[in-house]
């Protein structure tokens, strides 16, 4: 049994099947059930409500060389909170939930005895942050704070309406610097996404840690099948939220008009802006159990246009036996795709959609097939367990920082990671 210490930047307690909630509270009962287990959350400094705290925040990042999601987590209190866990639970392992926490975590052990050393540090990354920030200022999406917008609620719409194409460049600048940083301090780092793990790899260079992708952990339960010979119907997952799941929206709307797609589109998730009817789409709302549409689809169409990250749902769908249409974006960071034969461009998904439904039926039962073993090899409880069980290991006595190779996984390709 190994003492570990978990920073998270939000409570995970309670279990989610939605993206990085799921992916953070299943590890989290693993590790609960394996480990000695302690959690510390630090405040946002938000939440003290406290002028001249904001004052101090908002002067380190106009003037000083921070992000803001940096600077609001990277306090005092903080820190000084952080150093008493660290001292009181004597943790050999260390995981940080995201990059931004990593600099608070350095100050809270300039104040323990032997600073860094002793401790094996795992970071988990959700998405390059630089990145997004790039990518979002591309698309014209300004600033979306995730879990930060949770909090800062009015903020935040100030800030969806207001940041500037400079703020995006600033953030996007000081957040590569960070990002790249952390596999020189850590020993692991623990990617949602293959190809990110990859692409940071390239830009980093040699480096102290090991990069990892993430294994999400699900129980691969195939559904029974849909057999309605009257009618195919199809499903995009996903709440709009987030701009990403509201392009996705909009883009398959668009193609189901443009193109007269003879079949059923079913939107799931809780959905705020108002689409275009369509007398073959039907938006659901919230749904309480979302694996229980499982069997009521013939397969998912996930179609981003927002690249960064991991698009859960694939995984997710394939743990069900449930076959996804996908475009290049979204299965940009999934791994057990190499040879799936429903990664589409637009004008390939079209012409399989009107395909005759016979053919259509006889391909999705084809990758209904394999991808309960896509999901059991990649993405299994199982293979969560495995990959916990050789991560969560004491640090070596006198760790050497050396150059390590990156396993190969699909080609990588630099050019349009450097565009977006």
């Amino acid at each position: 049994m190994v003492r570990v210490l978990s920073i998270l930047s939000r409570d995970y307690s309670m279990v989610s099947d939605v993206g990085r909630k799921a992916i953070v509270s299943r590890w989290i009962k693993v590790l609960e059930a394996r480990h000695d287990f302690s959690v510390f959350i630090p405040r946002m400094a938000i939440e003290s409500g406290k002028a001249t705290m904001l004052g101090a925040i908002a002067r380190r990042c106009l003037f000083g060389n921070e992000a803001l999601q940096v600077a609001l987590f990277d306090t005092a209190e903080n820190v000084s909170r952080l150093a008493q866990a660290i001292r009181e639970s004597r943790p050999q392992v260390i995981h940080v939930d995201g990059g931004r926490l990593v600099p608070l975590l350095k100050r809270a052990l300039a104040q323990c005895p032997g600073g860094r050393e002793g401790y094996r540090i795992i970071v988990d990354i959700d998405d390059l942050m630089f990145r997004r920030y790039r990518i979002y200022k591309k698309l014209g999406l300004g600033l979306e704070l995730g879990v930060l917008g949770e909090k800062l609620t009015a903020y935040t719409r100030f800030a969806g309406s207001a940041v500037s194409d400079g703020v995006l460049s600033l953030e996007s600048a000081r957040m590569r610097r960070l990002e790249e940083s952390i596999v020189h301090f850590a020993d692991d780092v623990v990617f949602s996404s293959d190809y990110e793990r990859r692409l940071l790899a390239h830009l980093a260079g040699p480096r102290r840690a090991r990069l990892h992708r993430h294994v999400i952990g699900y129980n691969v339960a195939p559904v029974t099948p849909r057999l309605d010979p009257q009618t195919l119907r199809f499903a995009f997952i996903g709440g709009d939220k987030l701009s990403q799941n509201r392009l996705s929206i909009e883009g398959l709307i668009r193609i189901w008009k443009t193109y007269d797609i003879p079949h059923e589109l079913l939107i799931i998730g809780k959905c705020h802006h108002t689409y275009e009817a369509h007398p073959r789409i039907k938006f659901t709302g919230f749904v309480e159990k979302l694996a229980e549409w499982y069997s009521k689809v013939d397969g998912l169409i996930i179609f981003s246009y927002v690249p960064g990250g991991l698009k859960t749902k694939i995984p997710e769908g394939l743990s069900f036996g449930l076959p996804a249409i996908v475009n290049r974006v979204a299965a940009e960071g999934v791994v057990g795709l190499e040879d799936y034969s429903f990664c589409f461009d637009e004008s390939e998904m079209v012409e399989f959609l009107h395909s005759s439904p016979d053919e259509i039926r006889r391909r999705l039962a084809a990758e209904r097939a394999r991808a309960p073993e896509i999901a059991q090899k990649y993405w299994s409880s199982t293979a969560l367990e495995a990959f916990l069980h050789d991560l969560f290991k004491p640090a070596s006595p006198s760790p050497t920082p050396s150059p390590r190779p990156v396993a190969a996984s699909g080609p990588l390709v630099i050019a349009p990671a450097k565009a977006l």
